[in-house]
């Protein structure tokens, strides 16, 4: 199952949703889980998050759509560079 959730790059598995995401619910799972697993998962998307820190841009992070023609530079907490600093600091 934590296949799914992380995916494997390495194999051409994309991730069921951003690193970002996955890992908030993963932390919350973990919160209730006595599964040890769960802090694993959480700790190796927060690692995958951190990897995608671009210090050119000017919010550290860009988004990247499918109809996006180009990077996007976001601060906002839902899709933005904002929204990457909060899940970390859980």
């Amino acid at each position: 199952m934590f296949d799914l959730v992380i995916g494997d790059l390495e194999q051409g598995i994309p991730p069921l949703a951003s690193p970002t995401n996955s890992g908030q619910i993963v932390l919350r799972m973990a919160h209730d889980s006595a599964d040890p697993g769960y802090h694993a998962v959480a700790d190796r998307l927060a690692e995958r998050v951190l990897a995608g820190f671009e210090p050119e841009a000017p919010f550290g992070y860009r988004y990247r759509h499918a109809l996006a023609r180009r990077a996007l530079d976001r601060s906002g907490f839902l899709e933005g560079s904002a929204g990457i600093a909060l899940a970390l600091h859980t």
